[in-house]
């Protein structure tokens, strides 16, 4: 009798403890130490993008990649994903990022959307 309780006791705290799943959201204010790493997220499919203008003079932080972290999903062409722009602290200051949705047919500096931005505080 106790061994069966002990195995419902364990399925339940199993069914009741999902996984963490990953949190895609962006903060408005991000700090930052020399060397650390920021990823903006982004969500989108097929038709449109998000572009990150590189003409922005970032001066504290680089941009060194965009990537896709959650392909979304399985067998579904044209469905959501989500991608980061990912940056690195160089240097003590105050940089703003701004990225945009535009469709596939606009340059990112012709768009009409909104632009959102970011500020990174590095330490």
């Amino acid at each position: 009798m106790q061994i069966i309780f002990q195995i419902i006791v364990c399925l339940l705290m199993y069914g009741c403890t999902k996984p963490k799943e990953k949190s895609y959201n962006n903060k408005p204010v991000y700090e930052l130490k020399i060397g650390e790493t920021l990823e903006i997220y982004y969500t989108t499919n097929s038709c449109c993008y998000y572009c990150f203008a590189k003409e922005q003079k970032l001066e504290h932080i680089e941009f060194v990649e965009d990537k896709t972290v959650d392909k979304g999903p399985k067998d579904c062409d044209g469905c959501d994903y989500t991608s980061a722009f990912v940056f690195k602290a160089k240097t003590v200051g105050t940089d703003t990022v701004r990225i945009k949705n535009s469709v596939a047919s606009e340059q990112c500096e012709t768009s009409d959307n909104p632009t959102q931005k970011y500020v990174v505080i590095v330490k």
